[in-house]
């Protein structure tokens, strides 16, 4: 799915769970190109943003619930992380200006009644963002068997992935290496470009890796 016109400069923060990711996905399938939707068509649902005109990209965010996505983007948008983040129960976009791209970011919640909806937000990918609690060890084994799915998912085939080894500040996190042995990542790197980010978005407090991260975004959606 690929939101098009005005629909892909907005940034959206939408909480009814699964049938609100497959209402608006199938929604703009539905649209496809006929037209941008307008603040009114979901009322409250958009913040219209300022962007400079240039090429976009789209970026896809995943990963399991409780990875901490939704701070991590708060750091890529530059808003402060004063105030806890609540979980996304359906689906948030926002848009980055970068250095001459603008980065169009859809995180699409994690919990497992919505994991089933992320093969609908693939195509027209081109980079794939992926979560993980690098300290919650006893979800490693899931972490790695959604990963696996997407990047065996022959419409990301090339797509570099930014692989994110979140909370580094919570005692018992596992580093960049750690993370990349546990996810397997040699049996995918013959077929795209993997990266693995160490980060840390903790509340009120100074953040690790974003700077990192978004420098990556935009030196790989300039070579997409």
């Amino acid at each position: 799915m690929a939101a098009t016109g005005d629909a892909a400069k907005v940034a959206l923060a939408l909480g009814a769970g699964a049938a609100v990711v497959a209402g608006v996905w199938y929604y703009f399938k539905e649209r496809g190109n006929a037209g941008a939707a307008s603040e009114d068509e979901f009322d409250g649902g958009f913040e219209v943003l300022n962007t400079e005109e240039s090429p976009e990209k789209r970026v896809l965010v995943l990963g399991l619930d409780g990875s901490g996505k939704s701070s991590l983007l708060n750091g890529l948008s530059k808003q402060d992380n004063k105030e806890e983040t609540k979980p996304t129960e359906g689906f948030h976009v926002i848009v980055v200006q970068a250095e001459n791209v603008t980065l169009n970011i859809w995180e699409i919640g994690g919990k497992e009644n919505v994991r089933s909806y992320w093969e609908n937000f693939i195509v027209g990918t081109e980079v794939l963002l992926f979560v993980v609690d690098s300290a919650d060890t006893e979800r490693f084994d899931l972490a790695k068997e959604e990963l696996g799915k997407l990047l065996a998912d022959a419409r990301l085939t090339g797509v570099p992935a930014i692989i994110i080894a979140n909370k580094q500040d919570v005692p018992g996190a596992k580093g960049a290496g750690e993370i990349r042995e546990i996810l397997e990542l040699k049996n995918h790197v013959s077929s795209r470009d993997i990266h693995v980010v160490e980060t840390q978005v903790p509340l009120r407090s100074a953040q690790l890796g974003v700077p990192t991260v978004y420098d990556l975004l935009t030196k790989l959606t300039k070579k997409s």
